[in-house]
């Protein structure tokens, strides 16, 4: 059960704000909502993308660059952002494409619990070219069903070689399921 709201303190010019206060003024007002929100950002040093004209790589990401709920990503599944609960999430990150893409195109999608199709609300720019560290970004919102789904950021370029990229991707809740 959430903390009941509390009638708010009438502040006065020039008071001095204690952490006492604000514990007791304050934290109280917050302390229903915590857990309520999560978020991770993962990246990648650098990872491998083939070239092919139309097979996509699964980007393995090798760290958590900052996270309120380690749940959301390990090591055992490194190409996963994991939902821990249903919700409506905001997706973001980049992807920095070298030089060796040269003159040619780069793509990139968000998949849905592994399956081959593309997330349809969440995108990543495609790259047309790069003299080197060229982003492409991503920003969309993916809606989880059920705590435990997880989302994937796939990759695709034809240089004719393959291409060391670095890259992030994050997910952070921003409205629960409530049934």
């Amino acid at each position: 059960m959430a903390a009941p709201v509390v009638t708010p303190r009438t502040w006065v010019v020039g008071e001095v704000v204690t952490a006492a206060m604000m514990n007791a003024e304050v934290r109280a007002q917050f302390t229903g909502l915590a857990g309520l929100f999560c978020c991770t950002q993962v990246t990648t040093g650098s990872f491998a993308i083939p070239s092919h004209a139309s097979n996509y790589t699964a980007v393995q990401f090798s760290a958590i660059a900052s996270s309120n709920d380690t749940s959301m990503w390990t090591g055992g599944n490194p190409t996963r952002l994991i939902a821990p609960r249903a919700g409506t999430y905001l997706m973001h990150g980049g992807i920095s494409w070298p030089s060796g893409l040269s003159t040619n195109d780069a793509r990139s999608e968000f998949r849905y619990n592994g399956s081959g199709t593309t997330v349809s609300t969440a995108r990543m720019g495609t790259q047309t070219e790069s003299s080197g560290n060229c982003q492409s970004t991503a920003s969309g919102v993916v809606v989880f069903t059920t705590a435990g789904h997880y989302v994937e950021l796939y990759c695709n370029q034809n240089s004719g070689g393959s291409l060391n990229v670095s890259a992030t991707m994050g997910m952070t809740c921003i409205s629960q399921a409530t049934s």
